[in-house]
Protein backbone atom coordinates (compact mmCIF):
# COMPACT_ATOMS: atom_id res chain seq x y z
CA UNK A 1 0.00 0.00 0.00
CA UNK A 2 1.29 3.44 -1.34
CA UNK A 3 0.63 6.45 1.75
CA UNK A 4 -1.28 9.08 0.30
CA UNK A 5 0.25 12.82 0.40
CA UNK A 6 -3.32 14.15 0.65
CA UNK A 7 -4.56 14.36 4.43
CA UNK A 8 -1.55 16.62 5.68
CA UNK A 9 -2.41 20.43 6.55
CA UNK A 10 1.22 20.81 7.90
CA UNK A 11 2.52 24.08 7.10
CA UNK A 12 6.75 23.88 5.66
CA UNK A 13 9.31 25.38 8.81
CA UNK A 14 11.09 28.14 7.11
CA UNK A 15 14.56 27.33 8.05
CA UNK A 16 16.68 30.61 8.63
CA UNK A 17 20.37 30.93 7.42
CA UNK A 18 23.12 31.52 9.67
CA UNK A 19 23.18 35.13 9.11
CA UNK A 20 19.59 35.46 9.87
CA UNK A 21 19.92 34.71 13.22
CA UNK A 22 23.25 36.23 13.80
CA UNK A 23 21.21 39.59 12.68
CA UNK A 24 18.47 39.01 15.32
CA UNK A 25 20.67 38.06 17.54
CA UNK A 26 23.08 41.14 16.73
CA UNK A 27 19.73 43.57 16.87
CA UNK A 28 18.80 41.70 20.31
CA UNK A 29 21.88 42.89 21.55
CA UNK A 30 21.41 46.35 20.26
CA UNK A 31 18.24 46.80 21.07
CA UNK A 32 19.40 45.82 24.82
CA UNK A 33 22.64 47.94 25.02
CA UNK A 34 21.00 50.67 24.43
CA UNK A 35 20.95 50.80 28.56
CA UNK A 36 24.47 49.51 28.87
CA UNK A 37 26.38 50.73 26.10
CA UNK A 38 29.79 51.02 27.34
CA UNK A 39 29.65 48.14 29.26
CA UNK A 40 28.47 45.68 26.24
CA UNK A 41 31.25 47.43 23.91
CA UNK A 42 33.88 45.96 26.62
CA UNK A 43 32.61 42.71 27.39
CA UNK A 44 32.73 42.31 23.68
CA UNK A 45 36.26 44.21 23.14
CA UNK A 46 37.58 41.41 25.96
CA UNK A 47 35.49 38.62 24.30
CA UNK A 48 37.45 39.08 20.88
CA UNK A 49 40.96 39.73 22.66
CA UNK A 50 40.79 36.26 24.56
CA UNK A 51 39.46 34.47 21.26
CA UNK A 52 42.28 35.91 19.39
CA UNK A 53 44.87 35.34 21.99
CA UNK A 54 43.96 32.36 22.31
CA UNK A 55 43.64 30.70 18.73
CA UNK A 56 47.72 32.41 18.48
CA UNK A 57 48.81 31.23 22.31
CA UNK A 58 46.72 28.35 23.29
CA UNK A 59 48.94 27.74 26.35
CA UNK A 60 49.38 30.82 27.35
CA UNK A 61 45.85 31.48 27.84
CA UNK A 62 45.29 28.08 29.39
CA UNK A 63 48.01 29.13 32.20
CA UNK A 64 45.92 32.33 32.05
CA UNK A 65 42.25 30.73 33.12
CA UNK A 66 44.47 28.61 35.36
CA UNK A 67 45.67 31.48 37.15
CA UNK A 68 42.10 33.19 37.53
CA UNK A 69 40.44 30.27 38.46
CA UNK A 70 43.00 30.13 41.09
CA UNK A 71 41.75 33.36 42.68
CA UNK A 72 38.61 32.81 42.57
CA UNK A 73 39.22 30.18 44.73
CA UNK A 74 41.10 32.15 47.78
Amino acid sequence: MAASGGGSTRKPVQVKSMSEIEAEIEAELNADAAFSAPEARRRELIKKRLQDSSNEDPETMASLVRSWLLEEGR
